[in-house]
């Protein structure tokens, strides 16, 4: 498996929520674990939202 680094946007395999299917969709790397474990969060948008803004910032603590 690849090495992701957090911060890094990945396309992955979601399930929808009563798993009969999957989608491709986008998700940011949040963390490493040992091993080939990550933790991903998806990314979504509203297209109304999205009309709003021009530039989003993703800031880790």
């Amino acid at each position: 498996m690849a090495r992701f680094i957090k911060g890094d946007v990945v396309i992955v395999p979601f399930p929808f929520s009563d798993l009969t299917k999957s989608k491709r969709r986008p998700a940011l790397v949040i963390s490493n674990l040992k091993g080939d474990d990550i933790i991903l969060c998806q990314i979504t948008f509203d297209k109304f939202f999205i009309k709003k803004i021009n530039k989003l910032k993703v800031k880790f603590y």
